[in-house]
């Protein structure tokens, strides 16, 4: 039994909603957005929105032009990366507050530099604060939750990864997560931190969140009745090196009864979710320049679409 602690898990980080498209995170965190801006839930909530907008151009700016088959360099990524860490930074300083509202000491033991420390820090004075943060995190566990130390060691860890990356070819960036996933990460917390407010301040009414945050669009292919369709879900990576997507893979659909034949395309960041297909069996054959072309039979369940992993092979 997980008792309470279930209540600190981020729905928007399950791998369900991780692995779903681009367009679903974008649609989902715009229209939350909008709606807390235009109906906005009360004045303490403005610094948190206004944390998000933050968090939420960062990612749209990781969004524009990604073509995951051609990374950006380690410069573009930092620049990125700051964003999200400024924004944390917001939203660490009013969690501080108010965790230890009769402690403000420990207040200035995050921040002792003041507010704005980290706006203005160079590179290597960034990773000095993101230390003392894991560092006093996790001796206040008890008080702020596993899940922000989770947060700012990931935080601490792509940081590390970047700025090392520099040492070597400015186009590579292995060993660290893709800006997409650092960025939404980051809105995550901003919306999770929202939701969590509003549910605090309603206890009795948590129907109150549903204007503004439509879960349902990472759920549209989930059928609760039994109406004998289902989807089609790949993600794509290149088999030399798993934390790379291959993207726009071309695909062949094909019923292995012969009454289905259609040919489709992955998206640019190597996410495939297909239109509902009658359930049963069918061959599926991807290709695209430079990879060797691969076949894999599926079946296509009713209400359960899995998320099948291709591993395209460089030629």
């Amino acid at each position: 039994m997980e008792g309470f602690s279930i209540l600190w898990k981020n729905p928007l980080l399950t791998s369900f909603v991780v692995r779903s498209s681009r367009e679903n995170k974008v649609q989902f965190s715009t229209h939350g957005l909008d709606a807390l801006e235009k109906n906005s839930p009360g004045l303490a909530y403005v610094p948190m929105v206004a944390t998000a907008r933050l968090a939420h151009t960062a990612f749209l700016a990781a969004n524009q032009g990604t073509d995951l088959n051609l990374q950006k360099s380690s410069t573009e990524r930092i620049k990125v990366l700051r964003k999200v860490i400024n924004a944390t930074s917001e939203t660490l300083q009013a969690k501080v507050k108010v965790d230890f509202e009769d402690k403000p000491t420990v207040l200035i033991e995050f921040f002792p530099n003041g507010r704005t420390e980290v706006s203005s820090a160079n590179r290597g004075d960034v990773i000095k604060i993101l230390e003392r943060w894991v560092k006093l995190t996790t001796t206040y566990q008890a008080e702020m939750g596993a899940a922000w130390l989770t947060r700012l060691t990931n935080l601490k860890q792509d940081w590390v990864a970047l700025v090392g990356d520099q040492s070597g070819k400015k186009s590579e960036v292995k060993g660290s997560r893709s800006e997409l996933d650092i960025t939404w990460e980051a809105l995550s917390w901003c919306f999770f931190d929202i939701a969590i407010e509003m549910l605090h301040q309603n206890r009795r009414n948590p129907a109150i969140i549903k204007p503004y945050f439509d879960y349902s669009v990472f759920e549209y292919g989930q059928d609760s009745d039994t109406d004998g369709l289902g989807r089609l879900v790949f993600i794509f990576l290149s088999a030399t090196d798993l934390s790379m997507r291959v993207s726009k893979v071309q695909m062949l659909v094909e019923s292995l009864e012969g009454t289905f034949r259609k040919r489709y395309s992955a998206d640019s960041q190597g996410d495939f979710r297909s239109a509902n297909l009658p359930i049963g069996l069918y061959r599926c054959t991807f290709s695209k320049e430079g990879f060797a072309d691969q076949t894999l039979d599926c079946e296509v369940f009713d209400d359960n679409d899995p998320v099948r992993e291709v591993r395209m092979q460089g030629l």
